[in-house]
């Protein structure tokens, strides 16, 4: 079983899970980030996709 992206000796330790839990954390954070943009502080859509977007490639999250 192959995951795109993900080395298999990380599926056959268990690391996997870990990486995976870790960057679900990450994407929660930036989605509350970026309602709370639209929603609260009125943002331009635009500028909250370009602004999730900057801060999950800084963090290495793909989605």
């Amino acid at each position: 079983m192959a995951i795109k992206g993900v080395p298999e000796l990380m599926l056959d330790s268990g690391k996997c899970i870990a990486l995976c839990n870790t960057l679900q954390g990450y994407r929660f954070g930036l989605a509350l980030v970026a309602l709370t943009a639209l929603m609260v502080w009125k943002l331009p859509p635009w500028l909250v996709v370009l602004g999730s977007g900057a801060a999950a490639w800084l963090l290495g999250v793909t989605f």
